[in-house]
Order: C-alpha cells, then structure tokens, then sequence
C-alpha cells in the first residue's frame, strides 16, 4: 500500500462493543472511548450485543460487557458472542458478579473483570494494551459450553 492510498483510505480503527444497561455507565465508557481514538458500538443487553456480533463478526474488535445485563448476562452473551466471533477479546465489568465466581468469569475467557465504579484510564489502558486486536481462545478450548439460544429440555 503506498502512502497516498493511505491517506486516501486511512485505517479504520478498531471497533469496541459497550454493553451495559446503564446508559450513563455505557455513555461515559463509549465517550471515553472514542476520545482514544476508538470506533464504539453500543448495547443496552446481552441480547443485542449479541446481534451487533453476529451482523458484524468481522468488525467488533473488543468487547466490554457488564456480567449484570438484561436478556442475557454478560456470561451467557460472552459465550453467544464466541460462537459466532472466537477471536473476540472480552472485558467484563461488574459492581455484582451475582452467582458467579472468579472461576466462572476466567472460564469464560474474559481477560480482566473490571470493578464498578469503573477506573475509566484504566479500562482504556488495558484496552489498549491488548492492542484492540483479535486472537481470544476459542470455545474449543473451553468444552462443554452452554448454548443460551438452545431450546429447554422439556422432557422431564
């Protein structure tokens, strides 16, 4: 690529998925964001974040997701996200992690759980230190993983 094509087509920079049902705590993340130079996608739940993933599997770089959504939480969004997009790097962020364990977070392949209140500097360093890129384990790699979109076993 020479130089004048990229000044013609710069790069487009990577593209981070907010997920919060807060929408103070999503628009504060996602202004932050886009002030450090990162494109942001917004979600309200899992659901949706979810369906931003499968309609741009190529595109959404990193992922950061509350563990307390709505529709699905963040654990059971994580894990439709992977499905569709195993190279997507996940942040969790949570002020209650509910039933789940540490254990439980790392399994599903977060690489860092953040507290809330959220250290804002912080998230965007750790955003960036992971170089907003791809290549996150795949669901291979963590056998026996729920599908929240299955249907219920009602043979009971």
């Amino acid at each position: 690529m020479t130089f004048s094509q990229i000044a013609r087509d710069p790069p487009k920079p990577p593209v981070v998925l907010v997920v919060d049902d807060d929408p103070g705590v999503r628009g504060d993340m996602a202004s932050a964001l886009r002030s450090s130079g990162f494109a942001v996608e917004e979600a309200e739940n899992g659901a949706a974040a979810a369906a931003v993933c499968r309609a741009r599997p190529d595109e959404i770089a990193v992922v950061l997701i509350d563990v307390q959504v709505s529709e699905l939480d963040g654990f059971q969004a994580l894990q439709a996200i992977r499905r569709v997009d195993p190279l997507v790097r996940c942040f969790l962020m949570t002020g209650d992690p509910g039933a789940y364990t540490p254990a439980d977070l790392d399994w599903v392949g977060a690489e860092r759980v953040f507290g809330k209140p959220l250290d804002i500097p912080a998230v965007i360093r750790a955003i960036t230190g992971a170089g907003a890129g791809r290549g996150a384990a795949t669901d291979e790699a963590r056998p026996g993983l729920p599908d929240p979109f299955a249907p219920a076993d009602d043979a009971e």
